[in-house]
């Protein structure tokens, strides 16, 4: 465990891994108090907790590449705008990958939410997942909502772009608690990885209530 570690021992620490065992790791770091929450936490739900029993400084040594997420399809159904009440029904298919030979990665407590804007419209959780070396791993998964409330002003601007553009762009934010190993020895200490995959324009005109993603598979945002 490494805790209210200085600069100097980081720098330390870094150049050990790299001398001695030929690693250029990115240092993760991040200040956590017991079971503080992760901040943009994409549920509407209770945030994990930090199970680790105890504060301070956590380390963890990844790739220098981060993790890879991508959105693959994303198409919608039934929906419904009116009143400012919203139904419909989400279908999601996104890919990780480990980018890295050397490294396993476990990923659990993994939620994600379908936004417009930064209005939340459905949220749901997802099975943990394992990657060894370079794998890479799909994932299916349904949002639906029936008769949720909008503000008006994000209502409306739903309703202009559809009637607009003839499609809707959507937000899909994931989050999840990982661990990663080298070897026999898994890091005890979880940190959270955040994707934020953004602009999802699915085709889904005013006469129209279902639609598919535009412009094919999406690369997302990435921050640990």
């Amino acid at each position: 465990m490494f805790s209210f570690l200085s600069l100097k021992d980081i720098i330390w620490l870094h150049s050990l891994c790299i001398i001695e065992f030929g690693w250029d790791r990115r240092f993760i770091l991040s200040v956590k108090l017991m079971n503080d929450p992760v901040t943009g936490y994409p549920a509407a739900g209770a945030l994990p907790q930090n199970t680790d029993g105890y504060g301070g400084v956590k380390l963890q040594v990844l790739d220098d590449r981060e993790p890879v997420f991508r959105v693959d399809s994303l198409s919608v159904s039934n929906l419904n705008l009116t009143n400012s009440l919203i139904s419909g029904k989400w279908d999601l298919r996104f890919i990780v990958k480990n980018p890295t030979k050397e490294m396993a990665i476990f990923y659990n407590d993994i939620a994600a939410a379908v936004f417009y804007d930064d209005a939340s419209l459905s949220d749901t959780t997802v099975p943990p997942l394992f990657q060894v070396d370079t794998t890479q791993t799909a994932r299916q998964v349904s949002f639906a909502t029936a008769g949720a409330y909008m503000d008006n002003q994000a209502f409306d601007k739903m309703n202009k772009e559809r009637s607009q553009k003839g499609a809707i762009g959507f937000n899909v934010r994931i989050v999840a608690g990982f661990r990663v190993s080298s070897g026999v020895y898994w890091n005890r200490m979880r940190t959270f990885v955040m994707v934020y995959c953004k602009d999802l324009s699915v085709g889904v005109g005013s006469n129209n209530s279902s639609g598919t993603l535009l412009g094919g598979a999406r690369q997302c945002q990435v921050e640990l």
